[in-house]
């Protein structure tokens, strides 16, 4: 009994750590997906861009599920639901992290750390987005995979099949790493035909299992089946490769190459101490795999990484326990315990620090504003629609807030749902290079100017807002004979006046 309350302890403090790193501030995402939702509420899922004032581009509604959602949640009860359901979603994160760790490697106390440690490859992503439901479902996902190869029930088949279906759902843009996720059991099965009875040979250590085949390519077809089983025709199965392989990758944070901080470091030392263990320990071959694949999944861009770490942690703790097994090091174990008796105060200090860390995280995080002017264009908005057309008007805008100004039925020129601004998604649309370069040549004013010019002459702006603190903020000054038509503590709007 005791060892069971210990379990619902620490599976609700997981869930409850895990919504301290929620930030209340939205992201610009945010926006557009509510107005997504309540056009698709209104006229059904398509493929038209209804948004901007550009012509022609092609908007498929990959997260239409959750648009509806969250359109629903704002319709009805404002911003407040959708930060609910944010911190409802985060706190099923951390249980469900929790509950598979421990299910795999039988040891509370272990996947409690490594909970904790998770917090930090998760802290830029837990917000009003489609992800907060797919680490959910992938953490499930590998759990399901698991029980399936360790049990053969068809149940866990089924299952499977059920999260595709609700993935496709709510954020079939990441759907192909779902099916991506059989592949190291394939990879493990094909290792073993070709090594045969040579295996052993090449690493003691590492251990390849009987896997129903059948059982295991049933279902990887059937989860295949389901992709074309959505109102988005190929559009799961090609998006990825559309968005990696275009210059998207060169502007979104988090199609980054993933560099060195606090939310990579956590995951880092995951993978590598899993390696090192892996190599004194007994491992089965599809963890092998799975270790290696995610170093380079979790590399290939920055928002990889906390669907990186839900993988690789129930890995991670399940070759610890081995390694302690395997070596008896629970006598080792039960001197630790000593010592923690013998020092309880010095260990009780650091749980102190620790608990006024993640509360400070949690006040910080929970007491910040939906938005603010400083990063939404919220004052400028509303003079444009008391002002100006705001239907007809050519608006010029940064690619930050361009969801903004949509959310307040404003038509911009731009915003951040960069695919569809590229020939890849939307035919002879070059929207993004042409941002890009205008970007880019932004540190003078003889550079700006012509690209400019080319940009005017191609999309008739009639207006201008920017923000002020950036170098092009005073360019449009002497630019086509602009005047100022109203200005902020931020932002600044200008009206073309050649135009």
């Amino acid at each position: 009994m005791k060892k069971s309350y210990r379990f619902i302890l620490f599976i609700i403090l997981s869930g409850i750590i895990m919504t301290f790193f929620v930030s209340k501030e939205l992201q610009n995402d945010t926006f557009f997906t509510i107005e997504t939702g309540n056009y698709i509420l209104e006229n059904g899922i398509d493929d038209v861009e209804p948004f901007t004032f550009n012509e022609n581009l092609t908007f498929t509604k990959l997260r239409w599920g959750f648009d509806i959602l969250i359109a629903f949640l704002y319709n009805k009860f404002g911003f407040d639901a959708i930060f609910c359901f944010v911190l409802f979603f985060a706190f099923i994160l951390g249980c469900s992290l929790f509950y598979v760790c421990t299910k795999i490697s039988h040891s509370e106390i272990l996947s409690f750390l490594v909970v904790i440690l998770a917090t930090f490859s998760f802290t830029f992503f837990l917000s009003a987005r489609a992800q907060i439901i797919s680490y959910v479902i992938f953490t499930w996902e590998f759990y399901f995979l698991y029980k399936l190869i360790a049990t053969n029930k068809i149940l866990y088949s089924f299952l499977l099949v059920i999260l595709s279906f609700i993935l496709l759902t709510f954020h079939s843009s990441v759907w192909i790493v779902y099916y991506v996720m059989f592949l190291p059991y394939f990879a493990e099965f094909i290792t073993k035909k070709i090594l045969k009875g040579s295996f052993n040979r090449f690493n003691k250590n590492i251990i390849s299992r009987d896997i129903n085949i059948k059982l295991l390519i049933g279902t990887f077809v059937t989860v295949l089946i389901t992709g074309f089983l959505t109102p988005l025709k190929l559009s799961p199965f090609l998006y990825p490769y559309k968005e990696i392989s275009s210059v998207a990758k060169n502007i979104i944070i988090e199609l980054f190459y993933t560099e060195l901080s606090i939310y990579t470091v956590s995951f880092i030392f995951v993978i590598v101490s899993t390696l090192a263990i892996m190599k004194h320990t007994k491992v089965t071959l599809s963890n092998l795999f799975y270790a290696i694949g995610m170093i380079i999944f979790s590399f290939i861009a920055f928002r990889n990484v906390p669907i990186a770490f839900i993988i690789v942690a129930p890995i991670f703790c399940e070759t610890i326990i081995g390694f302690i097994n395997q070596y008896n090091l629970w006598n080792k174990c039960h001197s630790f315990k000593e010592l923690i008796k013998k020092h309880r105060v010095v260990f009780g200090y650091l749980c102190f620090i620790y608990i006024i860390f993640i509360l400070s995280i949690a006040m910080i995080n929970h007491s910040k504003k939906y938005y603010t002017n400083d990063s939404y264009p919220i004052f400028a908005s509303t003079f444009i629609n008391q002002n100006l057309d705001s239907t007809n008007i050519k608006l010029f805008n940064e690619l930050t807030y361009g969801s903004y100004l949509e959310f307040c039925k404003i038509k911009p020129f731009i915003d951040s749902r960069t695919e569809i601004y590229l020939p890849s998604f939307s035919k002879d649309c070059h929207i993004l290079e042409e941002y890009v370069k205008l970007c880019n040549s932004s540190k003078s004013e003889e550079e700006f100017k012509p690209v400019w010019d080319k940009m005017i002459q191609k999309y008739k702006f009639t207006h201008v807002i920017c923000k002020k603190n950036l170098p092009w903020g005073n360019y449009f000054k002497n630019i086509n004979d602009s005047k100022s038509i109203y200005e902020d503590d931020t932002f600044i709007i200008y009206a073309l006046n050649d135009i």
